[in-house]
This record gives C-alpha cells, structure tokens and sequence, in this order.
C-alpha cells in the first residue's frame, strides 16, 4: 500500500453527522473489492459509513453500494463486504460519499490522504488534495438511497479501494 497520508490531517467523524461527497473518477473497470481507511481516533459504537454513487449532471445521485468500518480500534482498517457489489467503468465519474452512524459529538477521526492520486479529479486549491465536494441535506445515521446536494465543501480523500 502507498503511503500517502503519512503527515495529513485527520477528520474528525463528527464533521459527517451530514453525509460528504467526494468526486472520482475510475481509473480501471471492475468491481470493488476492498476499501481501506487509516483509524487514527478510536471509538467504540462508531462506524464510518460510506458509499459509491452515481454521476448526473455532475452532482452525486443514487447509491450503488455501501460498506462499513468500525472505530473501534486504530490503525488501516480494511472492509472487503459491501451491500451489492459495486462495479465502476473507466473514464466514468462516481462519487464516494462518507457518513457516520451516530450524530453525536465523536472523537473517532480518520487520517486524510496527501494526495488525490489513482481518483481521476482535479484538485482545487494550493496543496494539490483538496477538491470541491458536496455536503447532503440534513443529518443522518444512515446514507442515502438519493444523495440531495445542498451545499459545496472542501474535501480530501479519506480512503483507499482497490478493483478486480
């Protein structure tokens, strides 16, 4: 595995209670096998909700698939079970959205990565890792079946997958 969150910041998963968007787009048609998160604040209860969704209009849309990882201990934390299968098309864009599965103030965080290499996108500011997301319309513990844009944020990648 590349290591390219040694150094960055982490994320508070507090700062998910309203589900994050972030734009990619795929680099190999696939399926996605595996989808691997630095833990750098553990939590017990906690999970980091995420999901693959589709592209319309350039604004993320209807969930493909989903996963889970637990907060519970430090550390990359891989999860390799899925809701569906979740198969991706080079040269399409997808976008990963990130969520938790507790609206409280929580002290789980997750490492961002440095860089937006192997997503496809174009970063947005200075320090290259950066790119223009969304953020969803209201709080939930859950993701979304409709991903609804409501406002534009900042966001760095927070995770690695791999496709077979």
């Amino acid at each position: 595995m590349m290591s390219v969150d040694a150094g960055a910041s982490s994320r508070s998963l507090s700062d998910y209670n309203t589900p994050g968007a972030f734009p990619l787009i795929a680099q190999e048609t696939g399926t996605v096998d595996s989808f691997t998160m630095n833990i750098v604040g553990a939590e017990s209860g906690i999970e980091v909700l995420f999901g693959f969704y589709t592209s319309v209009n350039g604004l993320p849309n209807t969930l493909i698939g989903s996963g889970s990882i637990s907060t519970a201990s430090t550390g990359y934390i891989t999860q390799t079970s899925f809701s569906t299968s979740i198969s991706l098309t080079a040269g399409e864009t997808y976008w990963i959205v990130y969520g938790n599965n507790n609206n409280s103030t929580s002290s789980a965080s997750v490492r961002r990565l440095t860089t937006t290499y192997g997503f496809g996108v174009v970063t947005t500011n200075s320090d290259e890792a950066d790119v223009s997301g969304y953020t969803h319309s209201g709080e939930t513990t859950s993701l979304p079946a409709t991903f609804t844009p409501t406002s534009t944020r900042f966001f760095r990648p927070l995770a690695y997958y791999t496709v077979s």
